[in-house]
């Protein structure tokens, strides 16, 4: 990779870009449920407000945004530790195949402290690039199957 990344904390100035990119990831990778500038906002504010929650992380090269992460916390009685979810990741079409994932997972990993247990990512079944990227990475397929139900139910 030529250029250097850096990653930083979302900053209120960051949501225009930030919108795009979410509605981009959703637009590339269907995962059934529509996205829209409104649902970013309650995950920025909730996130703002919450920090022990997680945190959204955007990706800069030469400070021009080049992708974004959300990465969630929570605790796992299984583990008896915090486990974070990186709930979504997205680059830049235009900034791809520069390292970038992977500097990011490594920024990632070289910030968790001793009380965090794991790392889950999440990968839509289709989404053949992303599943070998983790795999690539070292991920493996979890024990068990996630399953859900969106609520309330009607």
């Amino acid at each position: 990779m030529t250029e250097k990344p850096s990653f930083r904390l979302y900053r209120p100035g960051d949501f225009p870009a930030l919108v795009t990119m979410v509605t981009a990831l959703y637009r590339e990778d269907p995962p059934g449920e529509a996205m829209n500038a409104a649902k970013v906002m309650r995950t920025v504010t909730m996130l703002s407000r919450a920090q022990e929650r997680g945190r959204i992380v955007i990706f800069d090269i030469n400070n021009e945004v080049a992708g974004y992460a959300i990465v969630i916390h929570c605790w796992s009685n299984e583990f008896s530790g915090d486990i974070h979810l990186l709930d979504e990741m997205y680059i830049m079409p235009h900034k791809r195949n520069l390292g970038i994932g992977t500097a990011f997972l490594q920024h990632l990993l070289g910030q968790i402290d001793e009380s965090v247990k794991g790392l889950l990512v999440e990968v839509t079944p289709d989404n053949h690039r992303a599943l070998r990227f983790y795999e690539s990475l070292g991920f493996t397929a979890a024990t068990n199957r996630h399953l859900f139900i969106p609520l309330p139910l009607h």
